[in-house]
């Protein structure tokens, strides 16, 4: 302990411990007072809950950064840096650090094997170097912001990019919460989102995003969401329900006031393919979709043995139907609007 006047150094460490609970905390913490005003200088690892680290800090104790939770386990945190004991001095904080955990989540999104590196310039936290799995082994890397003006937690604000590689089709149902039919198939996922930290009542109200979803190999057309259409098919066109496999999909999307919309959405099998865009308002949990299905080209042999099931469709010019989607995620109603040559009827399918 140094004492001069108005100025004050005190340092602790190195130190080498267990919390009351038992979990374990390392490393060195300086106080330092200059004509009153003090700041902590951290050079600290942690083996705890992210509640404890924060409490010793005492730095974003409010929930702040609540949006990070470990589920299984407590994370290994290390930190080094500055902070300024008065908010009014928060624009001089500048702390680094890294966090690894084994299970938890972020925003919601289920993570396993987790660790990021992070820095604090005043009141802003940016993660970099993010990366994890997801349930199902997918690779997930990004990176991410929150920003805390006038370190009021209601002003707070959150962005974050992610990109997530080699998961499948079940994995992404669960973040959405989506029927995922038999759980078939791989997906990339591209995804921009920005929106206040603490979104109240209003929620996805508030979120703003852009992203692309690219999946391979799936069975999208066991999916609820395409019920309507192999239903249909299976009940106007004998056999035709055991081609249409829809293995491919891809789309661009934009996420504002709680809607999800595409305007080019591509679902493609070797047989049969679906074009379409719309809007999804999740809030309401209501589709709003115009599409139109097409018999695919393509020399596969699946596609040359369905031939024979699908010649009704063979004088449509490639056009097989246009047709709306409403209703809920879980009960798409399927309009059929227009069929050219008549071939097939017009109407309402579930």
């Amino acid at each position: 302990v140094r004492d001069n006047y108005q100025n004050d150094r005190i340092v602790v460490g190195k130190l080498m411990g267990n919390l009351a609970d038992g979990y374990k905390v390392e490393g060195t913490v300086v106080y330092e007072n200059t004509n009153d005003v003090g700041f902590v200088n951290f050079d600290v690892a942690t083996h705890a809950p992210m509640k404890d680290v924060l409490a010793i800090a005492d730095v974003w104790t409010d929930g702040t950064l609540d949006c990070i939770a470990v589920t299984n386990g407590v994370p290994t945190v290390t930190l080094r840096g500055r902070l300024a004991v008065d908010d009014a001095y928060a624009a001089t904080n500048d702390l680094r650090g890294t966090i690894a955990f084994t299970e938890g989540s972020l925003l919601g999104i289920p993570l396993h094997r987790a660790s990021t590196a992070f820095s604090v310039k005043g009141t802003t936290v940016d993660f970099t170097e993010a990366v994890a799995q997801g349930p199902q082994g997918g690779m997930v890397k990004g990176v991410g912001t929150i920003t805390v003006p006038e370190s009021r937690r209601d002003l707070a604000s959150f962005g974050v990019k992610i990109a997530g590689r080699s998961m499948t089709v079940g994995e992404l149902a669960q973040v959405l919460n989506l029927d995922s039919g038999d759980k078939q198939g791989i997906v990339s996922v591209d995804l921009d989102l920005q929106g206040p930290l603490d979104s109240g009542t209003n929620g996805l109200m508030n979120l703003v995003g852009k992203g692309h979803i690219e999946c391979r190999d799936g069975r999208l057309a066991r999916m609820k969401l395409f019920a309507g259409l192999t239903d249909y098919l299976a009940r106007h066109v004998p056999g035709v329900s055991h081609v249409v496999d829809l293995s491919r999909s891809t789309q661009d999307f934009t996420l504002k006031n709680g809607i999800v919309s595409s305007t080019n959405i591509v679902v493609e099998g070797n047989v049969i393919s679906v074009r379409a865009e719309g809007g999804y308002d999740i809030p309401n949990d209501r589709l709003d979709f115009r599409a139109r299905g097409a018999r695919t080209k393509n020399d596969s042999l699946l596609g040359k043995l369905a031939t024979p099931i699908t010649w009704p469709f063979s004088n449509l010019a490639q056009v097989l139907l246009d047709f709306g989607i409403h209703g809920s995620l879980d009960d798409p109603t399927w309009t059929y609007s227009r069929n050219p040559l008549g071939l097939l009827p017009v109407g309402k399918e579930r």
